[in-house]
């Protein structure tokens, strides 16, 4: 008669495989530190993929994206003589859909200005200094480069007054600490010559609250761009800007501020003195957002392929592992056969002798992990990881199993 198959029992197998992990630490520990650095290569790649994609993030989020308008030609950035709707465009948000895009505009206009106080007190005034005469209206500081730090100029304003004044609508000035001494009580006074393509339209008075002083051999006197849109106004005067600059507000959005920009502008990094589509030409200054994106997004591919290869290479290490863990007990397992243990229960038995240490070896990574770089991440990865291993460990003991019994009998005797 065939003996009886003894039934399937979990306990049975988890005692067992208890005492052979007591038995032969050594080769127990070598299985689960498979498992340990598998997890710990995981973690560090899963970390560094992380971080690219923040760093990506971090880099469209805060690399600001500056935008100049120039002529057609992309040579000349001043001077232009930009009115109308290439105004609007930039900060009518309500129905310019390039108003929504962009930030921190810049607009700058100079109109040449005399001072009556300065021409009382008897001072002979240059040619180049004449020349040099102007007020500038300007919308944000930043549309002044002479006021730069780099350039020397340094900005004491007077209590209640800092830079913001600009975005304001307030009749008050910068002037250079020279014309100080041409304001009365605090006022400065001037006389505009206001023209249009190099010719005098009209000249009109002008009345500023002094709101500071810069340092530097200059003659330029600021003022918030809609004090000087005011005044114009008023006397009917067309209100152009002689330069335009802004920053992007999104740069995920790049390629949508370029086509909301090409119903006003020319937009471009290639030049040519024989466009006619537009006046004016828009260049966005994202070479360097590219080339850092480029490289990041580069990092990125390497380590999205290198994390499935990894994986797929846990399921040949885990058969590997498993092969020669088992391999000497090919004669054991004939013997547990022949007395008439199931199949199924010698494969329960030689793998939960396994599984133990492999999710060992992976909770001793998590923890070195842990305490090397902060919070273990990628656990949906460790999960896969795990069943990667699992299939490899059950190929190995399934082939191992495959081996007769009379001759792993004979081979043992």
């Amino acid at each position: 008669m065939r003996r009886r198959k003894k039934p399937l029992s979990l306990k049975l197998a988890l005692r067992y495989a208890a005492k052979r992990i007591w038995r032969s630490p050594l080769p127990c520990a070598a299985l689960a530190a498979v498992s340990f650095a598998f997890i710990l290569m995981l973690q560090e790649l899963g970390g560094m993929l992380a971080q690219k994609r923040e760093s990506l993030d971090a880099l469209y989020r805060e690399l600001p994206v500056n935008c100049t308008v120039s002529d057609v030609t992309g040579t000349q950035t001043d001077g232009l003589f930009c009115g109308g709707v290439y105004l609007s465009a930039c900060t009518d948000a309500e129905h310019y859909p390039l108003a929504r895009l962009v930030k921190d505009v810049c607009f700058r206009r100079a109109i040449r200005y005399t001072c009556p106080a300065e021409e009382a007190a008897g001072e002979e005034i240059s040619e180049d200094a004449e020349q040099q005469s102007k007020l500038n209206g300007i919308t944000r500081i930043a549309a002044a480069p002479l006021l730069a730090a780099e350039h020397g100029a340094e900005i004491t304003w007077l209590p209640g007054y800092d830079e913001t004044v600009f975005e304001s609508e307030l009749a008050v000035c910068l002037i250079p600490e020279d014309m100080e001494q041409y304001a009365e009580e605090g006022e400065l006074n001037l006389v505009l010559s206001v023209e249009e393509y190099g010719k005098l339209i009209c000249t009109l008075p002008a009345s500023f609250t002094v709101a500071g002083t810069y340092t530097g051999a200059s003659r330029l006197i600021y003022c918030p761009w809609a004090a000087m849109r005011a005044l114009l106004e008023a006397e009917d005067c067309y209100v152009y800007a002689d330069s335009i600059s802004f920053t992007a507000a999104d740069n995920y959005r790049l390629d949508e501020l370029r086509s909301a920009a090409s119903m006003y502008f020319a937009v471009g990094v290639h030049f040519s003195s024989n466009a006619d589509m537009q006046q004016f030409t828009l260049t966005v200054h994202d070479s360097i957002l590219k080339a850092s994106a480029a490289t990041i997004r580069g990092d990125i591919r390497l380590l999205e392929t290198l994390i499935p290869l990894l994986l797929a290479l846990s399921a040949g290490i885990g058969f590997a592992a498993s092969f020669l863990f088992m391999r000497s007990r090919r004669a054991e397992f004939a013997v547990m056969r022949s007395l008439g243990t199931g199949r199924a229960q010698v494969f329960l038995t030689a793998f939960a002798e396994q599984l133990p240490l492999t999710l060992l070896g992976m909770l001793l990574g998590f923890l070195a992990y842990g305490f090397w770089r902060g919070a273990p991440r990628n656990i949906g990865t460790a999960c896969i990881y795990l069943a990667c291993h699992m299939a490899g460990m059950a190929a190995a003991t399934l082939l191992i199993m495959r081996t007769n019994v009379m001759e792993a009998l004979g081979a043992k005797e």
